[in-house]
């Protein structure tokens, strides 16, 4: 099927196997897999760096830097009620 207004041929090519489709998409026979290392040795250096700080942050007991002891030390003052009044919200838009 043919549609003369879009310019779209629906109609399957018969001379493209269903094979020819794989052999574009595959980095390395292509030779663009220096395109995929741009952009998955910064997501790996990312994903480790992330992960390292995110370890050592959770093993951390000061409450000003851990957040899990941030998170205990909240519940403690909850619990036992030595948490502040709450203030009002402050409008960004107002002087006050």
């Amino acid at each position: 099927m043919y549609c003369s207004s879009l310019g779209i041929d629906r109609e399957p090519d018969a001379s493209r196997g269903s094979r020819s489709l794989g052999r574009d998409r595959d980095p390395v026979k292509s030779g663009k897999l220096k395109y995929a290392l741009v952009t998955l040795v910064p997501l790996a250096w990312l994903a480790l760096i992330t992960t390292t700080a995110c370890l050592a942050e959770g093993d951390e007991s000061n409450p000003k830097l851990g957040f899990f002891a941030a998170a205990n030390d909240l519940a403690m003052k909850a619990r036992f009620g030595a948490l502040p009044p709450e203030k009002p919200p402050r409008c960004a838009c107002s002087d006050n």
